[in-house]
């Protein structure tokens, strides 16, 4: 097994740091000349490399903020012990298991102006319908998306957390007098942090992993508003041919990411400490 993980995930990912360092010129990604960090300088100095940060920043932190919030609430909803409730928590996986391809396709039909479904009753209502025409609005489809596919399965997630919540200490705020509201800040949700935290982190790592869905639906436009950095790394890569480039810009990706999630990882274990 440490031979297995070793070979597809340490040598893809020193071979990605050897070609970010060379120089795309050569036609072999073996035999290349040394160019040190003119690579990540130039990354550094490119703006299309920072309004590719910025977009992905904005669609990693609006999907999981969206996912973890409607997922608590929907958790809370659902934190009753009942045949029903139980059937709703398996349907409610039924998202999460699909391909992210597929779902794209899917909405990429459903959003099809005047013609898509939802489009179709949303231009009967009078409400405009030409979202992937417009930068903002676009961009927000993605995340809606995201949020759509895997908000459920955030909400699996912390209903087990809300299930492993001792019940003792509601009862305890709720003979005190706490609202539901209070025991849901004061009791809940400080208990629940650590369970947060973690899939907050596995929200996050999948996330920034997004792929499929801009590349059906938008292809990184209208013009640059959904090109996402791994996007962009991937259109460096395969469509222009820069292949040292492409690497450097998905080196950076993989750090931030890692340099991210280390960060909430620490928040973890400070709160299991505590």
């Amino acid at each position: 097994m440490l031979v297995v993980l070793v070979v597809a995930g340490l040598v893809p990912i020193l071979f990605t740091v050897f070609l970010s360092v060379t120089d795309s010129a050569s036609d072999s990604l073996l035999v290349r000349d040394f160019a040190g960090f003119e690579n990540y300088g130039r990354l550094a100095a490119d703006p299309r490399f920072w309004h590719a940060v910025v977009i992905q920043i904005v669609f990693v932190g609006g999907a999981v903020i969206a996912e973890i919030v409607l997922g608590f609430l929907i958790a809370l909803a659902l934190n009753r012990d009942s045949r029903l409730m139980r059937a709703v928590r398996t349907i409610l996986l039924a998202p999460a298991v699909l391909p992210t391809v597929v779902v794209a396709l899917l909405f990429s039909y459903l959003l099809q102006s005047r013609v898509g479904a939802i489009s179709f009753y949303l231009d009967k209502l009078g409400i405009p319908t030409d979202w992937m025409d417009h930068s903002a609005s676009a961009l927000g489809v993605l995340v809606a998306i995201d949020a759509w596919q895997f908000t459920p399965l955030v909400a699996v997630l912390l209903l087990a957390g809300l299930q492993s919540i001792p019940s003792e200490l509601t009862e305890a705020a709720l003979i005190d007098g706490a609202g539901a509201v209070r025991r849901t800040l004061e009791v809940t949700l400080p208990i629940l942090l650590p369970t947060l935290v973690t899939v907050g982190l596995l929200r996050l790592i999948d996330a920034v992993q997004v792929f499929p869905t801009i590349y059906v639906l938008t292809g990184g436009g209208p013009g640059e508003a959904t090109n996402a950095l791994n996007f962009w790394g991937f259109t460096v890569f395969f469509q222009y041919r820069d292949t040292s480039y492409g690497a450097t810009i998905a080196v950076v990706l993989t750090l931030g990411t890692v340099l991210i999630a280390s960060a909430l990882a620490v928040v973890l274990r400070r709160q299991v400490r505590s």
